[in-house]
């Protein structure tokens, strides 16, 4: 197995454990908007899915390797 794809997904878990970990106090700020996460910051948000993708594309950011993920509110309750 190549160990840049090992790397690819260490720092991706990570910045996904970073999310799920801080999301109480990421809420606040990002409710109901997309957050793209990368080295375990938030690098950009938008209410749209298409806007951050945009966003991303302007700042050369590859999105394949970056979480992105929508931040609900607290009450919101999915029923699968």
């Amino acid at each position: 197995m190549d160990i840049s794809y090992v790397s690819e997904f260490e720092a991706y878990t990570n910045d996904l454990r970073w999310l799920s970990n801080n999301l109480d106090s990421l809420r606040p700020e990002y409710e109901n908007k997309f957050v793209l996460v990368k080295n375990r910051q938030v690098i950009a948000a938008n209410a749209s899915y298409d806007q951050l993708i945009i966003e991303a594309a302007k700042q050369k950011i590859d999105v394949s390797k970056a979480v992105i993920e929508r931040i609900l509110s607290k009450n919101v309750q999915l029923l699968l």
